[in-house]
């Protein structure tokens, strides 16, 4: 059994559209496949799906806040499309084995692929979840929020193995699948990858059983991905659902809620509840001003649009020079109940998608605080750099700095996102910083120097650094095909062609990287 064209081509569509992870930068072999379509295409569509040879993804520790940590994975880019394509093809079986959706009680990951290669539906699931939430907490004195502990790290894979199985998946595909996760979580039998666009509805398909098991016990109550609202008459009687919620949960997945966000709300606690959810509570008359702005200029679902800086109407713009952003950022990493990171991250991505330049200096100056939403802060920084006034090569040498500190030299992550600024970023740069650490540095990390060498088309550093080619893991092997593409033409040539000789029969990434830079 192989995959359609259709389903390959819609995959790289999808990449190429929202990135194999909201977590990671945009890798650059996306480019190279989406440049490279027909071959990648032709390549997919000749492997067995059943026989798939799934690669070693990278993980990665990120911080949630300032002292929780989440395991995230990122699978190797053909591995993404694969995967992709699968979940493209045969996705809809698990979505027709969940609760249907015009029962308003399974919000999230509605499987909904669209031409331009969006996987899920994009109508705001997570607020129609509070919205119908709040409609039905109308009949009911009791409510009680509750989720699962670490979720998607505890789903076992036979769980997965035997929904699959229910929800009509040929044999070939359910086997593809469950060699993908033994290959993620080095063959532990339980654990899905956080992080990937398409695990998603894996993981909801985990959760069909617990869905009709709660159905059959006749509770009233929603879903969001692993965060549930259930609805009662009494406060004992809110008590007893979570005894049975929680015999439900071990007896048919072995998993348990989690303590510190199971919470019993009285009806008029829960509006509340409700209403801080769904209306956004601005800081500020700055942070409303900002609202109006995203508002008018990008629609009322904006969060996948842009608009570009030099767009802005000149009072737009003017309005942001005058803001004094250290005290807006200030104020969010001083709220009384400590730093608040998810408004944070609502407001650099806004500042993101406007291209807002004047928060550039302030953030610097706080990155330390902000290493929790780093990913945030970087593409913020990557979107705001054309429009900055200011020497973007004094930032740079700021940016080395924070590379040097012991806080950022604690975390791989920490360090992959600031580098990535300076290969989409060329202004910020000196890159005989990096060339004195590349030798030294982890592979993570050479990586990201070997994307800075490409940015920069340093060639003759690139030329120094063939010799140690053999000597790379295949991640960073990659990079450095990539920075190669700057070589001249004959040099390359045979660089490349002594590097095809090596290449394993299922190095498709490497052959596609390969021809797109050999003609470069």
């Amino acid at each position: 059994m192989k995959l359609s064209k259709d389903s390959v081509e819609w995959a790289i569509a999808h990449l190429n559209k929202e990135n194999d992870t909201d977590i990671f930068p945009k890798a650059y072999e996306i480019e190279v496949i989406t440049e490279m379509k027909d071959l990648c295409v032709e390549k997919l569509t000749n492997i067995d799906i059943g026989n798939y040879n799934w690669h070693l993804s990278r993980r990665f520790v990120i911080p949630k806040d300032e002292l929780s940590y989440r395991v995230i994975t990122q699978l190797d880019p053909i591995d993404s499309v694969f995967l992709a394509a699968i979940i493209k093809e045969f996705g809809q079986n698990i979505e027709q084995s969940r609760i249907p959706e015009s029962k308003n009680i399974v919000f999230g990951n509605r499987f909904s692929p669209s031409l331009d290669g969006f996987l899920y539906k994009a109508d705001n699931q997570w607020r129609r979840f509070w919205e119908t939430a709040r409609n039905k907490a109308k009949d009911y004195n009791y409510i009680v929020k509750f989720d699962i502990a670490d979720f998607y790290n505890q789903i076992y894979h036979h769980t997965i193995e035997n929904q699959l199985i229910e929800c009509g998946f040929p044999n070939e595909v359910k086997k593809s699948i469950k060699n993908l996760l033994n290959t993620t979580t080095l063959k532990m039998s339980r654990g899905i990858p956080v992080g990937p666009h398409s695990t998603h509805i894996i993981a909801e398909a985990a959760l069909i059983s617990i869905d009709n098991s709660m159905e059959s016990n006749g509770f009233s109550y929603c879903r969001y991905m692993d965060d549930f609202i259930a609805f009662c008459e009494t406060e004992l009687e809110c008590r007893i659902l979570l005894n049975k919620i929680a015999e439900i949960l071990d007896k048919q997945e072995r998993l348990i809620l989690q303590r510190h966000k199971t919470k019993i709300f009285t009806h008029d606690q829960f509006f509340l509840e409700c209403e801080s959810q769904l209306n956004y509570e601005p800081l500020n008359s700055v942070e409303e001003k900002i609202l109006e702005i995203v508002h008018e200029h990008l629609g009322s679902a904006p969060y996948r649009k842009k608009i570009k800086w030099e767009d802005l109407d000149s009072d737009v713009k003017d309005f942001f020079s005058r803001i004094y952003f250290g005290d807006v950022i200030n104020k969010y990493l001083k709220e009384e109940n400590g730093v608040n990171y998810s408004k944070l991250k609502w407001f650099y991505h806004r500042l993101s998608q406007l291209g807002v330049p004047y928060a550039i200096d302030s953030t610097l100056e706080n990155i330390n605080l902000l290493t929790p939403i780093i990913n945030d802060v970087c593409e913020y920084f990557i979107s705001a750099a054309p429009n900055y006034s200011g020497a973007l090569k004094v930032k740079g040498r700021m940016l080395h700095s924070l590379l040097d500190s012991e806080l950022v030299l604690s975390s791989e992550y920490f360090q992959m996102a600031l580098i990535n600024l300076f290969s989409k970023t060329k202004d910020l740069n000196h890159f005989e910083n990096f060339a004195r650490k590349f030798q030294a540095s982890s592979e993570t990390i050479k990586r990201e120097i070997l994307f800075v060498a490409y940015a920069l088309k340093a060639a003759a550093w690139i030329r120094d650094n063939k010799e140690k080619y053999c000597e790379f893991g295949i991640w960073t092997k990659r990079a450095f095909l990539i920075a190669c593409s700057c070589l001249p033409q004959e040099e390359r040539k045979f660089f490349f062609e002594t590097a095809r000789s090596e290449l394993k029969e299922s190095d498709i990434m490497e052959e596609l990287i390969i021809n797109w830079a050999k003609d470069r």
